[in-house]
């Protein structure tokens, strides 16, 4: 261990001694082709040569932050570390006038790990940390070869100094990004604005608009969206500085049919029955829909009975009646929303031989 700590404590003398100091630069995703998957966004870190560490911001990344945990930093030399997520053991080489750094990254529910060496280069406004391609594919950096984007790799160009006044924004909405409808004609969501303010910035205001439309200010909005996709978007503004603007875009969907109820009722007490001798007896159905306030009905009484071979029904066509011997009535009920998502529900009466007949 004390041999470690010595060799870490060469490097860091042989590239600078200073402890804490800001660093500026920028973050960027790159596929396996080597294709700019996230564009270089803007970060501001700490290098901690004393604890051996870097920290960088957060940077959203198709939807959620990747939140880095503190870089290990690594001397000149072979290292092997574990993935803390698999226990899968990674490695990498930091050559002479280079420095290397131990990954761990958080994505939504993802941990996953790599390296970053850099190539280091000092000039008169201090140091310039430059990504190196330590796994010899071509690409600048090493690839992941654990977590949610294997063969992908992030790699952050850094310089020392201190960044200017800026603001950083994330954008989340409560339930997600994809909405079940659930008042008439689409849904209330809420819509939150997280602002990271670096450089000494002080915030003035967060300005949001959906779809175009000025919908007001504030960290958070609660904009009602009709069925369909909208653009929810905010811009973070600082009092002096940078200001920074993302946009989410939120579907909102019916996929939730009518609720149908059907039953016979007694025409006098209004009281569901399933049998009846004689007197009236009325059909009653109602359907309901989270989303839509008038869903399209159809009811349908058919008559439930059995026939055999041969047997002869009478047929009055000019009063469109057919004799029937009929046991049962049964109520079929079908309703369907503006969205196409259909329900159905049904009630049997049964028919009772009266007392008199």
């Amino acid at each position: 261990m004390r041999s470690i700590v010595t060799a870490l404590l060469g490097l860091l003398v042989a590239v600078g001694t200073a402890a804490a100091v800001p660093l500026v630069g920028e973050m960027q995703v790159l596929d396996p082709s080597g294709r700019v998957v996230l564009p270089p966004t803007p970060v501001a870190g700490v290098l901690d040569e004393a604890a051996g560490t870097m920290t960088v911001d957060p940077v959203m990344f198709f939807g959620l932050l990747i939140t880095p945990h503190p870089f290990e930093l690594l001397g000149e030399g072979s290292h092997t570390r574990t993935d803390p997520a698999t226990g899968t053991p990674l490695t990498t080489t930091v050559g002479p006038g280079q420095l290397g750094a131990f990954m761990v990254l958080d994505w939504g529910a993802n941990t996953f790990s790599s390296f970053l060496v850099w190539d280091v280069v000092t000039h008169p406004g201090g140091r310039a940390f430059t990504p190196a391609d330590s796994d010899g594919d071509g690409i600048p950096g090493q690839a992941f070869t654990t977590g949610p984007f294997p063969g992908f790799t992030l790699i952050y160009t850094m310089q020392e100094g201190t960044p200017p006044p800026a603001a950083m924004l994330s954008l989340t909405v409560a339930g997600g990004i994809r909405q079940e409808c659930a008042e008439a004609g689409g849904n209330t969501v809420t819509a939150t604005a997280s602002v990271e303010l670096v450089g000494g910035a002080e915030l003035s205001e967060v300005q949001w608009t959906v779809d175009g439309t000025s919908a007001g200010t504030g960290t958070t909005i609660t904009p009602f969206l009709s069925l369909g996709s909208h653009t929810i978007e905010a811009t973070a503004i600082p009092v002096v500085g940078g200001s920074d603007t993302q946009h989410l875009i939120v579907t909102v969907v019916d996929t939730q049919p009518p609720v149908v109820d059907a039953a016979f009722v007694d025409h006098r007490t209004g009281e569901v029955v399933a049998e009846a001798a004689r007197g009236k007896v009325e059909v009653r159905y109602a359907a309901t829909d989270a989303c839509d306030p008038n869903p399209t009905v159809e009811a349908v009484v058919v008559p439930v009975f059995a026939v055999v071979d041969g047997q002869v029904l009478k047929v009055k066509g000019e009063h469109l009646q057919v004799r029937l011997p009929t046991s049962a009535l049964d109520l079929t009920v079908t309703a369907t929303d503006a969205a196409g998502n259909s329900a159905g529900g049904e009630a049997v009466l049964h028919l009772l031989r009266s007392p008199e007949d």
